[in-house]
C-alpha cells in the first residue's frame, strides 16, 4: 500500500529518481504507553496474591523498553526506523519500518535496509548516509548491494 500509494507517486512526480538513490537513515522513538500494557488472565488477585507470576496478556505484545537518547529516558514503545532519499527535496521517505523498541539504530539500518531491497528491488542505492548518534557521519558506496 505505501509502494503505490505514496513512493510511486513521487516517482512518477519525479521526486525521486529510482535509479540513482542517496539514501539516509535514522531510527526515532515511538512512545505507545508509559508503562507496558498487560492484564491479568488469572484470579489471584481475588484470592488475596497481588504479586503472582501468572501469565499476562499483552496487548502490544511487540512494543518492548528502550532507551531515548535525545531524552535521557527509557520509554515504552517501537523505534520507527525511516530510510529517505537525501537527494531529494525534503528527504522523502522510502522505507519505514516499526521495531521493538530495543532495537538499536545499527540493528534497525541493516534490518530496515534488507527488507526494503526485498521490497523495493528495483531501486538503484549508490550511496547511504548514516546519521545516528554512534557515528556522526559516515557515507559508503553500496555499488555492489
Amino acid at each position: 500500500m505505501y509502494n503505490n500509494e505514496f513512493l510511486q507517486q513521487s516517482i512518477s512526480k519525479g521526486l525521486i529518481t529510482p535509479d540513482s538513490l542517496a539514501l539516509a537513515g535514522d531510527g526515532t522513538p515511538v512512545v505507545t504507553s508509559r508503562r507496558e500494557r498487560k492484564h491479568r488472565i488469572c484470579d489471584c488477585a481475588s484470592n488475596g496474591i497481588h504479586n503472582c507470576n501468572c501469565d499476562r496478556y499483552f496487548s502490544q505484545p511487540d512494543c518492548d523498553i528502550g532507551w531515548d537518547s535525545s531524552r535521557d529516558c527509557f520509554y515504552h514503545g517501537y523505534d520507527l526506523y525511516m530510510l529517505v532519499a537525501s537527494d531529494s527535496v525534503s528527504d522523502l521517505p522510502i522505507f519505514p519500518l516499526f521495531s521493538p523498541a530495543s532495537k538499536h539504530d545499527s540493528h534497525g539500518f541493516l534490518h530496515t535496509f534488507f527488507r526494503m531491497n526485498n521490497f523495493l528491488p528495483d531501486l538503484n542505492i549508490n550511496k547511504v548516509l548514516l546519521i545516528q548518534h554512534m557515528m556522526p557521519c559516515l557515507i559508503m558506496s553500496t555499488s555492489n548491494v
